[in-house]
């Protein structure tokens, strides 16, 4: 299985359940009643599945990356981006090394982006399979519309984490 696909599955998954177990137990209801349940338990619901979008994604970029460097080594890590063909064009003055860890901050504001939609959905429907469908929907749905298309760019101007997370 791809990482990228773990990663989907267990930053959904948590935000699902945050969202969910509240409302399955019916404690909504109750924190609705007093302010401090209204304000703080969303803020801890937020801060929770941010914080573990956030570990999630930089263990599982970190380990995709010691992945790579222990099948190809780390001996051409410090080499200049434009080395690479995709890069030669770029004006930018990084490493491949750097590089790699700039894309790991692209793809942590995706997971984090993905994570707060998912949170917006669980929150509106009702049943898990709905919110489930809904967010493969919103992720695999542009991702293949965009596939099919002459140019990257359809990607990227859609207001979806699916730009954030294309970064290779």
């Amino acid at each position: 299985m791809d990482i990228e696909l773990i990663t989907f599955l267990l930053i959904s998954l948590c935000a699902i359940v945050v969202v969910k177990c509240e409302k399955d137990n019916s404690m909504d209801l109750y924190n609705l009643t007093s302010h401090k349940g209204r304000a703080k338990l969303t803020w801890v619901k937020i801060s929770l599945v941010l914080m573990t979008a956030l570990v999630l994604s930089v263990i599982m970029y970190l380990l995709k990356l010691s992945v790579y460097l222990l099948k190809f080594g780390g001996e051409g890590a410090d080499f200049p981006i434009t080395a690479i063909t995709d890069f030669s064009g770029s004006k930018l003055q990084l490493d491949i090394l750097q590089t790699a860890l700039l894309f790991m901050c692209i793809k942590t504001l995706g997971w984090i982006y993905l994570s707060l939609i998912v949170m917006a959905v669980a929150t509106f429907l009702k049943s898990s399979a709905s919110v489930a469908t809904t967010v493969i929907c919103i992720v695999l749905l542009p991702a293949f519309v965009a596939s099919k298309m002459q140019g990257d760019e359809f990607i990227y101007k859609m207001p979806l984490p699916n730009g954030l997370l294309k970064a290779r």
